[in-house]
């Protein structure tokens, strides 16, 4: 991922989604659209994986599938 491109995941309804947005080579913002909608903003490597774990759990309790998309910064 380049910076400024966002990385989302959605589920297969396409109701809820995380969005990851790279912002530097090494931080990234989080935004939860779904159950709750909540940002994380500045997250560094560790807290990025520890923040999308808690995430799946919430969002994505029982999908078995999920969509990924990838928007590029132009």
């Amino acid at each position: 991922m380049d910076p400024l491109d966002i990385l989302i995941f959605q589920t297969s309804k396409k109701d809820r989604a995380i969005k990851v947005q790279k912002i530097s080579d090494e931080r990234f913002n989080v935004f939860e659209e779904g159950f709750f909608c909540k940002e994380f903003l500045n997250l560094d490597d560790k807290e990025l994986k520890k923040i999308l774990k808690q995430l799946q759990k919430i969002e994505f309790p029982r999908s078995n599938q999920l969509w990924l998309k990838i928007v590029k910064n132009k």
